[in-house]
């Protein structure tokens, strides 16, 4: 049983050095009766103490690990949509841009196809609309066939159909000539990364040539565990910890699916206000609102033979009491007592094994 807090070794060494000097005192032996300090004696030395279970509650829960990240909406993916060489780029990493600057400048054997395909499908267009209109004159007349006008109105129909198509292709690839285009962003914010060079093929599908951030979209992220969510919901109050500095914030939402290995479930959440440096990829503890579960320290808890977890509770008269308890998260030297122990009692948070030899270890 590894014993480890200091005055508890402060207690042993003084009953072996009276052990020492009553075998040496040369005294004849008398019959003694050495009795064991009471739980009062023991607090006042400082080899036991004690805790009000539920003082200090501040609101908040224990700190669950966080991160700051980008909204969905505030990250853009710069991609090609036909396949082409880049011959210039016009952003770096790090760079503040707008939304429409000019990021980088291709060319595709397909992009002069794609501008031809509008060219010819907007002349389709107008002379399936031109024989539509003279169809349903002659109709209106008395000239023409119901029939004929008809099958004049569905190739006006699939000329507009293809000339969308076509113009939803052709405006992907932007302004130009011949074969080059460019690419603009979409949003505004900061150039993150860069994943290409001048020179490189750029294909439909693969790696993004650019990513832009818009640091106006940045939120916390928390990785709570399931006992977390109890209780949790939207529009609750929050308190994240940035670089040493708390700053109020509102939950946002909370995950719908729970990680199968880490068993953690996003919790996403909005800071009152944005320090100075905000950036995504910072790490943040996060304190999410408390819920009915009490917390005490770790080393209140005692593991006896078969796993069963006790907590020593002061009872009338200086007595105590081994309350069985169920424990649930722990986080921070302290641990969620999820039932056996109610707020308002005293219990024996540090130097409980002093009380119990039937007890294995301390968590």
């Amino acid at each position: 049983m590894a014993l480890r807090s200091t005055p508890t070794l402060r207690l042993l060494f003084t009953l072996l050095v009276s052990a020492s000097l009553s075998a040496c005192s040369g005294q004849p032996d008398v019959e003694k009766t050495d009795a064991p300090l009471s739980l009062g004696e023991m607090i006042r030395q400082g080899f036991v103490k004690t805790e009000r279970v539920g003082e200090g509650n501040s609101g908040f829960g224990l700190p669950v690990p966080g991160r700051v990240a980008f909204e969905a909406q505030g990250l853009a993916a710069i991609d090609t949509p036909v396949p082409a060489r880049i011959v210039s780029i016009e952003a770096r990493p790090g760079e503040v841009i707008q939304r429409g600057t000019p990021l980088v400048t291709l060319v595709g054997a397909d992009v002069a196809s794609v501008r031809s395909d509008v060219a010819q499908s907007r002349a389709r267009l107008a002379a399936a609309e031109d024989m539509l209109r003279r169809q349903t004159e002659m109709v209106s007349r008395g000239v023409g066939t119901e029939v004929e006008r008809f099958g004049a109105e569905t190739a006006a129909r699939e000329a507009r159909a293809e000339y969308a198509r076509a113009s939803r292709a052709s405006s992907l690839i932007g302004g130009g000539k011949g074969g080059t285009f460019t690419l603009r962003a979409p949003v505004g914010g900061t150039v993150l990364s860069l994943k290409a060079s001048v020179g490189s093929m750029a294909d439909v599908g693969g790696d993004p040539i650019m990513e832009i951030g818009d640091p106006a979209r940045l939120w916390v992220v928390a990785d709570a565990t399931e006992s977390d969510l109890i209780g949790l919901r939207a529009g609750m109050e929050a308190q994240v910890v940035l670089a040493g500095e708390t700053i109020p914030a509102r939950i946002d939402g909370i995950g719908s699916l729970v990680d199968s290995e880490q068993r953690r479930v996003p919790v996403y959440l909005r800071l009152s206000r944005k320090p100075a440096g905000l950036t995504a990829g910072m790490l943040a503890d996060v304190r999410l609102p408390a819920t009915r579960a009490i917390t005490v320290p770790t080393d209140a808890v005692l593991v006896r033979e078969g796993g069963q977890r006790v907590v020593y509770v002061q009872a009338d008269k200086g007595k105590t009491v081994a309350r069985p308890v169920t424990i649930g998260a722990s986080r921070g030297g302290r641990i969620v007592i999820s039932s056996g122990l109610k707020a308002g009692e005293t219990i024996i948070s540090h130097g409980a094994l002093l009380l119990d030899s039937s007890a294995s270890q301390q968590l």
